[in-house]
């Protein structure tokens, strides 16, 4: 199943194996880095973008499941269990229903639509 808009980022990339199957699978790699320098040579031909020397240097931002952290809010049936994507400066970037058990119904979550509303929000908003 191909997925569309997928985005991923490669760190210690190796040749890039993985990376080649995730955009075989539809996502479009972003970013990779890699130390080894016949690696980063291999890399640069395989992707055709520069990859990035040393992942100590890169700053792009934080990912964080919510079941790591204790929920202000609660569905129904317990917690909405996350993957968040946020910026260094605070905006949200993706945010990725993994599980919750709430009813079926109106009043359950559209997990697209749940997701979506959050797309570029601020951690202040």
């Amino acid at each position: 199943m191909k997925r569309k808009n997928s985005e991923s980022i490669g760190l210690f990339s190796g040749i890039g194996g993985f990376e080649l199957g995730l955009s075989r699978a539809g996502f479009r790699t972003r970013m990779i880095c890699e130390i080894d320098p016949g690696a980063r040579e291999v890399l640069t031909r395989r992707f055709q973008f520069d990859v990035e020397p040393d992942v100590r240097q890169l700053q792009i931002g934080l990912a964080f499941f919510t079941f790591d952290l204790e929920p202000l809010e609660r569905g129904y049936e317990g917690p909405i269990k996350m993957l968040v994507g946020m910026t260094l400066e605070g905006r949200l970037t993706a945010v990725e229903v993994l599980e919750h058990r709430e009813p079926y119904g109106y009043f359950s979550i559209e997990t697209r639509a749940f997701q979506n509303q959050f797309d570029g929000k601020s951690v202040d908003d």
